[in-house]
């Protein structure tokens, strides 16, 4: 795992991955997000960041995953990679959702759902209950 902690280098998140020898789960994460922190990018940090989390998430599973890197995710979840998988998924569950109610949207609706802010789209989720049409749903 040492030859993986390298201060300010993204190659920490491989320590992820590799044999943690004595060190706890808690204690190699620590290591790694020390290298990782030592990132001055903030942007490169918090991608850094995620890409550890994820793997440590696919290694063992997102309990341990948190456990390794201190249940602390608010970078995690402020990072551009997340959000963008959150508003894929918030898309997606609102084109399903609505899909039921509306029929299969056209492909200007999935365009507009695709390319709305987390927002908008949780607007329009709300909005569900009481629209009569794709039209009415995804109005501005």
């Amino acid at each position: 795992m040492q030859t993986f902690l390298i201060p300010g280098s993204s190659l920490a998140v491989a320590g992820v991955l590799s044999d943690f020898g004595a060190l706890s789960l808690e204690e190699a994460g620590l290591q790694i997000r020390r290298c990782i922190d030592a990132i001055s990018d903030i942007d490169t940090r918090e991608m850094v960041f995620s890409i550890a989390y994820s793997l440590a998430g696919m290694r063992f599973d997102d309990g341990k995953a948190d456990i390794m890197f201190g249940r602390n995710l608010e970078m995690l979840e402020r990072s551009s990679v997340i959000q963008a998988a959150i508003r894929r998924g918030e898309a997606r569950l609102l084109l399903e959702t609505a899909g039921e109610l509306f029929g299969a949207p056209s492909q200007d609706v999935v365009d507009k759902v695709k390319q709305a802010k987390s927002k908008k789209l949780v607007e329009w989720a709300v909005r569900l209950r009481t629209a009569q049409s794709w039209a009415e749903l995804v109005t501005d």
